[in-house]
């Protein structure tokens, strides 16, 4: 039965609700079905079945997910009251040149276990067990900029993530340790040159003691949250909400580390 070993958490977040994997990738991860919704980038682990292990004693994909989004509590978040986009939750941007009085979309909601919850940026991490091979699928949602005060619309343009992931294979004789490097990079298609939402990690997976530890680095802003399905449904490996309540936290040096660990 899969369980979550001590995870080590540096950031912490508000209550967070659980969900289920979105079907707009995969309606049947629970059977540990492939996901199939859109094209994904493939990296290979080169073990092969017998390196990886007998897949039918372990899950056949161990699947992990982010998701960048902005919340509706950000502080000074507001309904729009004019326009298009009256009601929708907005927060006002800063006062950069050509976005004077620009309000930005939020992503209306808090912390969410299903993978497609609206987010400026998102990944899911897919890890074959029989083959070794890791594949990672993106994607993201609409970004809408209006005047604060008519409504009238500035900008709509869906954010372009920019990911990648890259499997070492085992190198020791009779090892089934693969290690999974990854990164997920956007930014506001809106504002040229705004600086990138990013998350980096590594996932080392060891298939002969059957665990998995993650080691995530993120950005500061905006609500960053990671799951994981290893076998018996989603689990939390960690979220964090925007210690401040600003893009301004994009240019702060550093980035926020986390760190787990999960048995399957």
């Amino acid at each position: 039965m899969p369980s979550v070993i001590s995870p080590v958490v540096k950031k912490n977040g508000p209550p967070r609700r659980a969900g289920a994997i979105n079907p707009e990738l995969d309606q049947t991860v629970q059977r540990q079905s492939d996901v199939g919704a859109s094209p994904a980038t493939s990296a290979g682990g080169g073990g092969g079945a017998g390196a990886a292990g007998t897949a039918s004693a372990l899950p056949s994909k161990l699947r992990f997910w982010f998701h960048a989004f902005i919340p509706n509590t950000l502080p000074g978040a507001h309904a729009q009251p004019t326009g298009k986009y009256a009601g929708r939750q907005v927060f006002k941007g800063p006062p950069l040149p050509f976005h004077w009085n620009s309000c930005f979309e939020t992503d209306e909601r808090s912390f969410d276990s299903t993978f497609g919850a609206s987010s400026r940026m998102r990944f899911m991490i897919e890890f074959d067990t029989a083959t070794g091979n890791a594949t990672i699928t993106p994607g993201a949602d609409l970004t809408f900029e209006v005047d604060c005060t008519s409504g009238s619309v500035k900008c709509e343009d869906t954010p372009a993530p920019r990911t990648s992931v890259t499997v070492i294979p085992p190198i020791l004789p009779g090892s089934r340790r693969y290690d999974v490097t990854f990164s997920g990079l956007t930014n506001d298609p809106c504002v040229f040159g705004s600086p990138d939402i990013a998350i980096r990690g590594n996932l080392i997976i060891d298939l002969a003691s059957r665990e998995v530890q993650y080691r995530p680095l993120v950005t500061l802003f905006p609500a960053i949250e990671m799951y994981a399905d290893v076998g018996a449904g989603p689990a939390t490996c960690f979220t964090q909400s925007p210690p401040v309540g600003s893009v301004f936290s994009l240019f702060v040096p550093g980035v926020s580390p986390h760190a787990g660990r999960l048995t399957f």
